[in-house]
């Protein structure tokens, strides 16, 4: 099995660029007014990045720039959007024929396949185990980049020495701005600052500007990047008889490591902008060699921030983000939007790989985060290994923070301390301790930069300690860390949001008592809290029929309705699951205990797409649908595929519960079955003592048994028989007892069987 070390993926991606990785700085996330030829003004907001991005009105509705101009609202032709008829208003200013308009076209996004897949298409290299198989151990101090300015045949810099301005930008130790008096522009610090602070010196890059050139092409060809790979390459053939390119191979493998291009004007990714303007992005380009070095991994960004018409020099965030990409940091935002199944909930502008390059119009870019600063190799997190009170420092005045782990080491939270007093964090939106899920069992979702592109399953989660959200969706706001506006002050298993990995393992400490003392360190009690994961697997179930009630499973019966227990014959290697034909389900009786979640897997080997709804028993005969982490009840499987699901359950309705999981309406085949297995039940086993006395299952007096630490101490009679089973019918202990006690060793938590002679007792480790 591979030990999945993140730090070890995206230090090796720093010199290998997957050009399917195709990674852009996202859209700005305010909106702007624009004037339609009606002369009223429209608030409009671009939503995406370089490969998929749509621009819509304040309320959500797709709109497109017609050719007369004007922004109307988009219609679908031959599965393409066009801008339709209607002139497009806000809300308050619209009439009720456009309003009666809207709700007949509804909400309508351009289409992913079309337009992010295509993307991914491109060039993709080869991948080795899930990692990028490039060496982990990349020498910062050798790294050299090309920073190249470039202009169109109709678009220049606006400053009269953008050599001078760009080169203090970048590469200026302790930068404050440009400008005198009342026409000073401050900076937080240079592109070089940026990351000599958030590597806590580690890493001084060192950067040459040449330029400006210019190319023969306008600032439209470039067309939202679709012509990116001619207008870079004109401007490469214009400086190389001033650069030499062989001095950019920091680790001499033939390729330049990366180069920058910085354009004239500005770009697309503002609301309101042109969308034929270049947008900020991070590529390859392939095929072409100079000096003896093949040309590699390169980034851009624009000169102007905003509109143009402002003339607003862009500051050192779009540079950091795509420069951060060159490293090999992934983008933390949602990839393709709402392909996957809606908008994610990403870390926004806590991040500097979501939208947290545009704060302070791009001059203060957030910090490194504890995971970023981790995946570029400069602080390893300590991991929490055992019971105690802790006090987090400030992330930047240590370069570090804490580490929780579950039980597999691919799954983790990590917690680090934000102040507002720090240089790069001054316009954060609170402090306190932000606290990341992180799970890194999938490499190729951290490979090919879709982290966070499923909300039913984000791989990198801000557990934001109140959760806030407006029309646009997840609001960033001084309630986010712990304790915060809000003072939370836990972070449990059953809390909300939860230390419980997507998978359902819990943390192996949870958190209380968290608070911040009047120097800004975070102090808690993390304590070990046992989770127990009840687990019906089918395996040893037998079903007479399509419609069987109350068959005998590992921990509770189950009844079918149109659904069988059997093997897979194709595609699958877990032995039995239950299979479910057209409209079938099946439910449980009650589980005993309380259930904070529950978890499945799925696998539809049939020809055809099959929708399916997992519910619970509110009382009575009453369900309810219980919701994945995307907001979706009716969960879409796809032809051949297999995939897992989690979901939470309410609080109320935690406690003895029943779960039905039904395929939907007319969903399904009447002859090809959908599978189920691994269903668990994942459960708090509330306040057990180390030492346990439970009431026996049997009718005679019960077991007397203690367990400290995993060791079984049984009292019984010289001469019984003594078994200990798992849930899964495997026998850990058998022996008849020869004294008066039975000591045994129990090496994982869990749910065992105590059997001494006919009497049985449940243990709880």
């Amino acid at each position: 099995m591979i030990d999945i070390n993140l730090r070890n993926i995206f230090i090796g991606v720093s010199l290998t660029f997957l050009a399917a990785n195709s990674m852009a700085m996202p859209a700005h996330p305010a909106p702007a007014k624009v004037l339609q030829s009606d002369g009223s003004e429209l608030t409009v907001r671009v939503v995406g990045d370089e490969f998929y991005h749509y621009t819509m009105t304040s309320d959500g509705y797709t709109v497109m720039k017609s050719p007369d101009g004007d922004y109307k609202y988009a219609v679908a032709e031959n599965g393409r959007l066009m801008p339709g008829s209607v002139t497009a208003h806000d809300p308050s200013n619209r009439n009720v024929e456009e309003t009666r308009y809207l709700a007949a076209i509804g909400h309508l996004r351009p289409s992913v396949a079309s337009l992010v897949k295509s993307a991914m298409k491109a060039d993709r290299q080869s991948e080795s185990y899930g990692l990028i198989s490039r060496s982990a151990n990349y020498d910062y101090h050798k790294f050299r980049g090309l920073v190249i300015l470039v202009e169109y045949d109709d678009c220049s810099f606006s400053m009269s020495d953008p050599l001078q301005r760009f080169t203090d930008i970048v590469t200026k130790r302790n930068y404050t701005g440009f400008g005198t008096d009342y026409q000073r522009e401050e900076y937080t610090g240079s592109v070089v600052d940026y990351f000599y602070d958030n590597s806590a010196t580690q890493f001084e890059p060192q950067f040459d500007v040449v330029g400006p050139v210019k190319i023969s092409k306008s600032q439209y060809f470039v067309n939202a990047n679709e012509n990116i790979r001619d207008v870079i390459s004109e401007a490469i053939q214009l400086v190389d008889p001033v650069v030499d390119f062989s001095q950019y191979d920091g680790d001499n493998n033939g390729e330049v490591d990366m180069f920058y291009v910085i354009f004239a004007g500005g770009g697309s990714n503002f609301a309101g902008n042109d969308s034929r303007l270049v947008w900020p992005h991070a590529w390859t380009m392939t095929g072409e060699e100079f000096d003896g070095k093949k040309l590699g991994r390169y980034a851009c960004s624009t000169e102007l921030y905003g509109p143009p018409a402002w003339k607003m020099c862009d500051g050192i965030g779009t540079i950091c983000h795509e420069f951060s990409h060159v490293l090999g940091l992934m983008d933390e935002y949602d990839t393709d939007y709402e392909g996957s199944g809606g908008l994610s909930n990403h870390p926004g502008d806590w991040s500097l790989m979501a939208s947290g390059g545009y704060l302070n119009n791009s001059r203060t870019p957030t910090g490194y985060s504890l995971m970023q600063r981790y995946q570029s190799g400069f602080c390893v997190p300590v991991e929490i290994t055992e019971d105690g009170d802790y006090t987090l420092e400030d992330l930047d005045a240590i370069n570090n923070g804490f580490r929780i782990s579950t039980s597999d080491p691919r799954e983790y939270f990590l917690l680090e301390n934000r102040r507002k007093d720090n240089k790069w964090n001054a316009y954060n939106h609170g402090a306190g301790m932000l606290v990341h899920r992180v799970d890194s069992t999938n490499t190729s979702v951290w490979t090919y930069n879709n982290i966070n592109a499923n909300p039913s399953h984000n791989y990198y989660y801000l557990l934001r300690a109140v959760l806030k959200t407006n029309a646009s969706g997840v609001v960033d706001h001084d309630g986010d860390p712990f304790p915060g506006s809000y003072n939370v002050t836990t972070l449990d298993y059953d809390s909300d949001p939860s230390l419980v990995a997507w998978s359902g393992k819990g943390a192996n400490f949870v958190l209380s008592d968290i608070a911040e003392d009047s120097d800004g360190r975070i102090t808690f009690h993390a304590y070990a809290k046992r989770l127990v994961e009840l687990v019906e697997d089918f395996e040893d179930m037998v079903t007479s029929g399509k419609y069987d009630a109350d068959v005998e499973g590992r921990f509770t019966n189950w009844t079918f309705y149109n659904g069988v227990v059997d093997t897979p014959e194709n595609g699958w290697n877990d032995g039995n699951a239950a299979g479910l034909f057209k409209n079938g389900y099946f439910e449980t009786a009650e589980v005993e205990g309380k259930t904070n979640a529950i978890s499945l897997q799925v696998y539809n080997p049939s020809s055809r797409p099959v929708t399916f709804n997992v519910r619970y028993c509110t009382g009575g005969n009453n369900w309810d649908y219980l919701y994945e982490p995307g907001g979706l009840a009716g969960i879409a499987a796809r032809s051949n595929e297999t995939a897992a699901y989690r979901f939470d359950i309410p609080q109320e309705y935690r406690n003895n519960l029943r779960i039905q999981v039904r395929m939907a309406n007319n969903s399904g085949s009447t002859s090809e079955k959908v599978y189920f297995d691994n269903i668990s039940f994942i459960q708090d086993p509330g306040n057990i003592p180390d030492s346990i006395t439970p009431i026996s299952y049997s009718d005679t007096a019960p077991l007397r048994y203690s367990v400290n630490n995993g060791l079984l101490a049984i009292e019984c009679a010289a001469g019984e028989n003594v078994t200990v089973c798992d849930l899964a019918g495997r026998t850990i202990h058998s022996n008849v007892a020869q004294t008066g006690q039975v000591q045994i060793r129990l090496n994982a938590q869990g749910i065992y069987i105590l059997r001494i002679g006919s009497r049985t007792a449940r243990i709880i480790l």
